[in-house]
């Protein structure tokens, strides 16, 4: 009896202790200041370079905490604040290519403000969007984790769109935990990510420690599930072999000099390397082909490429810029050694760039680097067919940002999946292992094989159950694998992003519980209240 007197003596101490500390950092406007900036901080630190992944299973809570706490414009003000911060550290990589594209040093540091606090509105709508949610319980964690879930779609929709910095993200580098993505994608995942540190924000309100049951053992559920999800995944049988060679095309140095001929030369040497190391595939990058054709069909590059196809005898897959009249195309063309070919058009143009603002907004924003004639986007998302190869579906460039396109491919027959850029532009390591982490993202959505070439990295390949293999950065590398194609369709390569309809639908059923709340409430009378 005495040791469980004490047992309860010390028990109490602690919740007196923990109701102290919540109080304290509660009442304190400093202390939830720092809090949610030390939070922006540290889930910014789960992003490559740093890599600090397991930082987004606490980092993001604090934040949480802090809008369950403030009311009103208050509320929306810290989540623009934490926006701001998040971003600003997490795009800091990203600093020497707003330089490179930018006509002046002060353009790029406005271009980069600019993109700051684009990202930091998206975040102050979720602000406000948790200002409509019951105060406490679960179903503001599910219904925070939702509208969370609804910003981020909603910030991917459209020619304006942009999925960068999705919280889920690094994950890449514990890609056992991605592994729910083949059913409801990415989105998914990020609202497993916020609902856990939502119910987070559960335990620190309550003093118990029972308050840890529900957050564990949801964790214990998705741990499981992602266990489970990859033994299935491993267990399926292996589909038609595909021998593929990436070729990394160029050296990650600024060009004083080019010579087609000699850029030609090069290609030829690695496609010989590709053929020597027992390829039928060689997977060239985007803006591969250096001449632009005037018309959909160079008869005279397209000879080129056939003959070279002919000569090493793989099927080629290379990126080629073509004009028709006076929209341009960012294509994919594929070739196999008899001289069959087909093309892909980029459906997704990049913002700014690809697709540029109309007049005279585009004059007025050149100086930050916009271009001021858009390209045409293609008519629809379908996979590439040559002959009786399995067919393969393209991401050029900006498009392995977006799952459903992967996904459409896959619908249309694609066995396996091709991503084919130019990171010559994306300077420093970081933003560029960012840029590479989609590429396994989209492997596991689909859970298709996945074929990276970079004109200079990171190029390599990523597997349907999270592995990755990568070539070195910055010098023409040639690097083969064997993929195996798959005609499965994973839940998510089936019904696309369907969990960002279904989160909005999840969000207002927590606006409406609170509404039904507060109606209850107002009819208690005065006298049966406390």
């Amino acid at each position: 009896m005495v040791r469980g007197a004490r047992a309860g003596t010390a028990r109490t101490a602690r919740q007196e202790a923990w109701a102290t500390l919540k109080a304290t950092v509660s009442s304190n406007a400093n202390g939830l200041d720092l809090l949610w900036l030390a939070s922006a901080i540290a889930t910014a630190l789960a992003f490559a370079p740093i890599n600090a992944w397991w930082l987004l299973f606490i980092a993001p809570a604090g934040w949480l905490g802090v809008l369950s706490q403030v009311q009103g414009a208050r509320r929306v003000a810290i989540a623009f604040g934490w926006g701001l911060v998040f971003i600003a550290v997490q795009s800091l990589w990203a600093l020497p290519t707003f330089a490179q594209q930018a006509q002046a040093d002060w353009a790029a540091g406005v271009a980069w403000l600019i993109v700051l606090i684009w990202y930091a509105c998206w975040c102050a709508l979720f602000g406000w969007l948790v200002g409509r949610l019951p105060a406490t319980g679960w179903i503001w964690a599910v219904g925070a984790a939702s509208g969370w879930v609804v910003v981020c779609w909603l910030r991917s929709l459209g020619a304006w769109g942009f999925p960068w910095a999705m919280l889920a993200l690094p994950l890449a580098r514990f890609p056992l935990l991605l592994q729910p993505a083949e059913l409801g994608g990415i989105w998914l995942v990020e609202w497993l990510l916020m609902l856990w540190n939502a119910l987070l924000v559960q335990v620190w309100r309550g003093a118990e420690v029972r308050a840890w049951a529900v957050p564990l053992s949801g964790l214990a559920l998705w741990v499981g599930g992602s266990v489970w999800l990859w033994q299935q995944a491993r267990a399926t049988p292996l589909g038609e072999p595909v021998r593929v060679a990436v070729l990394q095309t160029e050296y990650d140095a600024l060009r004083t000099l080019f010579s087609a001929q000699i850029y030609d030369s090069g290609i030829e040497r690695l496609l010989e390397q590709a053929r020597q190391s027992g390829a039928d595939w060689a997977i060239l990058p985007e803006s591969s082909e250096t001449y632009f054709w005037a018309s959909l069909i160079d008869r005279e590059r397209l000879r080129q490429w056939q003959e070279w196809a002919q000569r090493y005898s793989m099927h080629i897959l290379t990126g080629v810029t073509r004009q028709h009249g006076e929209h341009g195309f960012n294509s994919a063309l594929g070739i196999s050694p008899r001289g069959t070919w087909a093309f892909y058009n980029k459906m997704k143009l990049m913002p700014f760039t690809e697709y540029a603002p109309a007049e005279p907004i585009a004059e007025w924003l050149k100086v930050l680097g916009v271009s001021r004639r858009s390209l045409r986007c293609g008519e629809r998302v379908h996979a590439l067919r040559l002959g009786k190869e399995p067919p393969v579906g393209a991401l050029i460039c900006y498009e392995s940002l977006y799952g459903w396109i992967a996904a459409q491919a896959v619908r249309d027959g694609a066995q396996w999946l091709v991503a084919i850029t130019n990171d010559r532009w994306l300077l420093g390591a970081g933003v560029r292992e960012q840029y590479a982490d989609y590429s396994l993202v989209r492997a596991i959505e689909t859970r298709r094989w996945v074929a990276r070439a970079s004109t200079v990295g990171i190029s390599g390949f990523f597997s349907p159950l999270g592995e990755r293999w990568e070539a070195p950065g910055g010098r023409p590398y040639v690097m083969t694998h064997t993929l195996y194609g798959s005609s499965q369709q994973t839940l998510y390569a089936r019904w696309g992003d369907y969990w960002g309809y279904l989160c909005g639908l999840l969000y207002g059923a927590g606006v409406v519980w609170r509404v039904i709340l507060s109606a209850r409430a107002r009819h208690i009378p005065a006298a049966d209240v406390g």
